[in-house]
């Protein structure tokens, strides 16, 4: 009888999900241009849609930035507005992406009122 492959946990597929996006930006902040080992310790992958409201898109990399630890906290998470101007202007692809699945979340919500 042939074994069933047993399927990634959510921490392991959110660490290919952060390495990925951590990749992707050379492992430079994508605010700021710190360089992970040079500029600063560690880099973090941001989820630009909340991985709560949003979890079909927790692991989609259109989804994520990688930032530094000062950009993540004091832009990412502390002036949202900011950051959502920040990515408009720099990662357009990645705001139209969060933009339409807020609006595509939107309009269910009202179609099933």
């Amino acid at each position: 009888m042939a074994k069933k492959k047993k399927q990634p946990s959510i921490t392991t597929l959110h660490r290919q999900w952060s390495l990925a996006v951590r990749t992707r930006a050379n492992f430079t902040c994508e605010i700021c241009g710190r360089v992970k080992g040079k500029d600063c310790k560690k880099l973090d992958a941001h989820h630009v849609l909340s991985k709560e409201r949003y979890p079909e898109y927790r692991f989609d990399l259109q989804a994520g930035v990688c930032l530094c630890f000062r950009c993540h906290k004091r832009l990412a998470h502390l002036d949202a507005i900011e950051f959502a101007e920040w990515l408009r202007a720099n990662k357009p692809s990645q705001y139209l992406f969060a933009q339409q699945k807020i609006l595509e979340k939107k309009k269910r919500g009202n179609d099933s009122q």
